[in-house]
């Protein structure tokens, strides 16, 4: 029996700043499995997901991060959102760095 409270994303986007700042800390302490279901990549914003998951941003790898977000439950759109906003410096490849100073 697991110890973290269940809580839907869809409902979670839906609740002003104030209340998603509060389960910021839930998520940060890992003590909450969101489950995904229902939600478009398009339904949270860039602003949502800074105070929802700002907090560990940096600090988790995707491993801890599929134990707070149930990924069986996420679209594939929803996924490479999140994927892309954990991850949001853009690969650089060295040989073009070396193209452009030679």
């Amino acid at each position: 029996m697991s110890s973290k409270l269940s809580l839907q994303l869809q409902n979670l986007i839906q609740q002003p700043d104030a209340v998603l700042h509060t389960f910021a800390g839930m998520i940060a302490d890992g003590s909450v499995a969101i489950d995904c279901s229902g939600v478009k990549a398009d339904d949270i914003s860039e602003e949502k997901l800074q105070i929802l998951f700002g907090q560990i941003r940096g600090k988790w790898d995707f491993t801890q991060l599929g134990e707070c977000l149930d990924s069986a439950t996420m679209s594939e759109p929803l996924a490479e959102k999140l994927v892309n906003w954990f991850q949001p410096q853009p690969v650089v490849e060295v040989s073009n760095f070396i193209r452009s100073c030679g």
